[in-house]
Formats: C-alpha cells, structure tokens, sequence
C-alpha cells in the first residue's frame, strides 16, 4: 500500500477504538475484510475473524 492509504488506515483504526464494543467490532470486521478483498493482506483477514467473533459475543440475543 502507498503512504497515504496507511495514513488512512490508521486513522480509521483509531477513530475505532473510540466506539462502543459492539459497534466497534461490526465495523472493524467490515474494514478489515475490505482491506483484505482489497489487498489480499492475510493480516486483514484475521484481524476480519476475530472482530467478527468478538462481534457476535456482545451483540444481545434478538430474543
């Protein structure tokens, strides 16, 4: 990736951080799994598993 995608990356990895868990997890899985399809990164990929995982284990029951 070029310079200014990192930059990119960063920041919205960071901004992330910020969110409430559930939220936050949802939306690490998506840019993950973006930057994955984008970049073929095997990184991204389990960094995609394990906040989708961690997703699922806050979200309520829709009980």
């Amino acid at each position: 990736m070029n310079g200014p995608l990192w930059v990119v990356w960063l920041l919205t990895l960071f901004i992330l951080t910020l969110m409430p868990a559930r939220i936050s997890n949802w939306c690490w899985s998506a840019v993950a799994a973006g930057l994955f399809i984008w970049d073929g990164s095997w990184v991204a990929f389990v960094l995609c598993f394990l906040a989708a995982r961690d997703a699922v284990r806050h979200t309520p029951p829709l009980t």
